[in-house]
């Protein structure tokens, strides 16, 4: 949580369970957990886009899904976001509200800390939809969720991925020989970028705008 001068406050950030909004508004974007509602806008663009996706990501392999797998997984996804076990989010276009990709924060990396992971569909590359969305998750992870370490985790080789971090001023801890899998399942090296919440109020990302945050009723809570 933000301390009164700044500064973040530390006792604070020690909750026992994650809670996280379920609707997070940008300049540009909403980052919404994903549900059965959804699954029409999924069924077409995540298919559409598995060559583009399959190339860093393992699980779009298995794409295209049935209809009743998507609403089936879109099912889990909603009631892991519920029970506060992973937070899955998609990224969809506020002018439009169609659905361009997916982002999150997973806290499967250790005590008080979330793993931020992102995809954007191919034809919205280079837009600076992703650096928007991971921006507003930094504020969210920190100040709302109370986090004391966020990563990014990409291959060396994703060019587009680890751009984000280097963009946004994460520290690069380094690199995990075979610390994960490529698209094909393959284990291949993997780049840590962290940032910690001790040195968030010394970072570019503390004076980004903020963004707004709603709850599962729609209702605005206060954001960070």
């Amino acid at each position: 949580m933000l301390g009164r001068h700044g500064e973040i406050d530390m006792t604070s950030s020690t909750a026992a369970r994650w809670r996280a909004p379920y609707r997070i508004e940008t300049q540009r974007l909403n980052l919404s957990a994903l549900g059965p509602e959804n699954v029409d806008q999924l069924h077409e663009v995540i298919p559409r886009n598995k060559a583009h996706l399959a190339t860093a990501l393992p699980w779009a392999q298995g794409e295209p899904l049935s209809y009743a797998d998507r609403l089936d997984l879109l099912r889990e996804r909603r009631a892991n976001f519920d029970l506060s076990l992973d937070f899955v989010l998609g990224i969809f276009e506020r002018s439009s509200n169609q659905y361009i990709g997916a982002t999150g924060l997973h806290p499967r990396i250790g005590p008080q800390a979330l793993e931020i992971g992102y995809w954007i569909a191919a034809e919205r590359q280079g837009n600076g939809f992703v650096s928007e969305a991971v921006t507003a998750l930094v504020s969210v992870a920190f100040e709302a969720m109370g986090a004391r370490r966020l990563e990014i985790r990409c291959s060396p080789q994703n060019s587009r991925s680890r751009a984000i971090p280097e963009r946004l001023g994460f520290h690069l801890d380094g690199v995990l020989r075979e610390g994960g899998t490529s698209g094909t399942g393959e284990l291949e090296d993997k780049m840590v970028w962290s940032l910690l919440a001790s040195e968030y109020p010394q970072h570019s990302l503390f004076s980004a705008p903020r963004p707004q945050l709603f709850d599962v009723l729609g209702q605005r809570v206060q954001s960070p």
